[in-house]
């Protein structure tokens, strides 16, 4: 299953932020955890990405507001903190795709809707 021709379902460190500091594709991938299984749920059961996830995950997720995320770089920033780079980018094959960050912190967008849903899945 692929999410587009040219798009990988898990692209690892998207950016190019963490391999160059010395994380390995390996150390990335253990640091997501579950949240692959997550998305794979929703691709299997036909779901969109963000709903799969949350079902998946078991608990309801809630929106954070405050935070500015670039649909493209996936860059995350939150006033007074520091940037957050993402770990890996998630596909889904409908359009929708998401962000992956450290601390399990995600950034949603679903396809057809403007706004980024920003949310923890730990």
């Amino acid at each position: 299953m692929s999410a587009t021709p040219d798009k990988k379902i898990f692209e690892i460190d998207p950016t190019g932020h963490y391999i160059p500091k010395g994380a390995t594709e390996v150390s990335l991938k253990e640091s997501m955890g579950y949240i692959p299984e997550f998305a794979v749920y929703s691709m299997v059961h036909k779901m969109g990405l963000r709903e799969g996830m949350e079902r998946a995950y078991g608990f309801p997720i809630s929106h954070f507001d405050g935070p500015v995320v670039d649909r493209d770089t996936g860059e995350y920033k939150y006033p007074e903190d520091p940037t957050m780079y993402p770990i890996c980018r998630i596909n889904h094959p409908n359009g929708d795709y998401c962000f992956m960050y450290p601390h399990a912190m995600m950034a949603f967008f679903d396809k057809g809707v403007e706004d980024v849903f920003t949310t923890r899945m730990d």
